[in-house]
C-alpha cells in the first residue's frame, strides 16, 4: 500500500467516522522512509498562532499576522473531500514548514545527530488538536475512529521497518505498548516491538519539548541508553 492509498483511507475515515463541526485536514502521509530512527508522537497540533505564521511566511495570505482571524485559519485548513489534492498539498507544505520551525523537531534533529542515524517522524493519529486532554476526550467519544486510526498506523509501521523507535509522548507510549504488545527486555532495559517478525528496540518516553518535557539530564541518559542498545 502506497501513500496515496493510505491517504485515500484517511479521507474515507474523515468522511465516514468524523462528525465534528470542525474538520481540519489530516496530517497526510507524504512518503515512506525505511530503516531509520523513528520518532512517534500522539497527534499533530492545531496551534492558531503557528498556523498564522505559516500562512504569512508561505505567502498564502497577504494580510499581516495580526489581521488574520482564528476563523480565517480554521476556514483555510478545513477538510474538503472534493478538493483532496489541494488539502494534501497543503498538509505536505505545512509539515515541511513545521519541521523547520517547531522546537520539537529541533530536539529530534539533535538526538538523531548524536545517534548518527537518519530520522523520520510520524504520529499515531492524524487528527489535528493541540490540547492533549481535549484530544484524549475526543478519542473516548469516538472509539470507531480511534480504532481505525490505530489500525492504519499499524499498517504503516510495519512498512517502515525502523531501526529503532522512540515514542516521545507519555500518552502515546501507553497506547503504543498496549496496541503492539511491546515486551520489556530486562537485560537491555528497553521494550521490543514485533513488526511481523522484525523486532525493533523501542523506547517509551515523555515529550521532548514543552512543560512536561524531559529535563536535560534525563534526555542525556535516554540518548546514552539508545546508543548502547543500538550497538548490540
Amino acid at each position: 500500500m502506497n501513500c496515496d492509498e493510505l491517504n485515500d483511507i484517511l479521507d474515507k475515515q474523515w468522511a465516514d467516522l468524523l462528525h465534528e463541526n470542525e474538520k481540519f485536514i489530516p496530517l497526510y502521509f507524504d512518503k515512506f522512509e525505511k530503516d531509520k530512527l523513528l520518532y512517534i508522537g500522539l497527534n499533530p497540533s492545531f496551534s492558531v498562532s503557528s498556523m498564522k505564521n505559516f500562512l504569512v511566511e508561505s505567502g498564502k495570505f497577504s494580510k499581516s499576522k495580526q489581521a488574520i482571524t482564528e476563523n480565517d485559519v480554521k476556514a483555510y485548513f478545513s477538510w474538503d473531500k472534493p478538493n483532496k489534492d489541494k488539502g494534501r498539498k497543503l498538509s505536505f507544505e505545512l509539515d515541511a514548514w513545521s519541521k523547520k520551525n517547531y522546537p520539537y523537531f529541533t530536539q529530534i534533529k539533535h538526538i538523531s545527530s548524536e545517534m548518527d542515524l537518519k530520522w523520520q517522524s510520524v504520529d499515531m493519529f492524524q487528527y489535528r488538536k493541540t490540547i492533549q486532554k481535549d484530544f484524549k476526550a475526543f478519542l473516548t467519544q469516538n472509539p470507531k475512529f480511534k480504532d481505525a486510526q490505530l489500525d492504519l498506523f499499524g499498517g504503516l509501521l510495519s512498512k517502515l521497518r525502523p531501526k529503532l523507535i522512540l515514542v516521545a509522548n507519555a500518552s502515546a507510549s501507553e497506547l503504543f505498548k498496549n496496541k503492539f504488545n511491546s515486551e520489556f527486555d530486562e537485560s537491555l532495559g528497553c521494550y521490543f516491538t514485533d513488526l511481523e517478525g522484525y523486532k525493533v528496540p523501542t523506547f517509551l518516553s515523555s515529550m521532548l519539548t514543552g512543560q512536561r518535557a524531559l529535563d536535560i539530564h534525563s534526555r542525556k541518559r535516554l540518548v546514552w541508553h539508545m546508543k548502547e542498545v543500538f550497538k548490540k
